[in-house]
């Protein structure tokens, strides 16, 4: 057994202004020394800023996960 540390962040950006949104995630795991990176940004239709979508924000970053393998 033994033990793994990996970095994931993902990054979603949602603006209802220009109707458009973008997302990112990378992973980097130490034990493999891989590295990996998504990112897209695309625009489409989106719902009106008067029912509740005017400019939202998400980010989620683990700064260190441990897996056991």
């Amino acid at each position: 057994m033994s033990l793994d540390m990996v970095l994931h962040c993902s990054y979603i950006n949602i603006d209802a202004m220009s109707q458009t949104w973008s997302y990112i995630d990378s992973q980097a795991d130490a034990m493999s020394q891989t590295w990996s990176y998504t990112g897209s940004h695309i625009s489409r239709s989106m719902p009106c800023p008067r029912h509740g979508l005017t400019l939202a924000l998400i980010y989620r970053c683990h700064v260190l996960d441990m897996v056991l393998r």
